[in-house]
């Protein structure tokens, strides 16, 4: 019986795993968005169609303190040189605060795109 227990136990340890995995790169979340804003700690993007997080709202807050901030080709940029209707890749933690608009506070790297 106790075997039966700890088989049963394991089992279930593993589907929940198993259920609770995103898709993520290295731990981080990924999307592509449109600046809209650039309030210098902040910035109001729109993710691209297809982003799952469009599916939470049409304009997202990221705050920008601590994000790495690099071009495509991985030179390190400013958060200056980011514009109105710039593309960009925000790295994020997976977690966005249900606000209105959502936040994505511990965003980790930002890639900008050249139009």
């Amino acid at each position: 019986m106790k075997k039966a227990n700890i088989i049963f136990s394991i089992v279930f340890v593993l589907v929940l795993l198993i259920g609770c995995q995103s898709e993520n790169i290295n731990g981080k979340e990924k999307f592509k968005a449109i600046v809209l804003e650039n309030e210098t700690t902040t910035l109001i993007v729109e993710p691209i169609k297809g982003a799952n997080e469009l599916n939470n709202a049409k304009k997202i807050i990221v705050l920008t303190e601590g994000a790495t901030l690099i071009d495509q080709n991985g030179k390190e940029r400013m958060i200056q040189d980011i514009i109105p209707n710039m593309e960009v890749e925000i790295y994020y933690d997976g977690a966005i605060a249900e606000s209105d608009p959502p936040q994505i506070q511990q965003c980790q790297k930002i890639v900008l795109f050249d139009k």
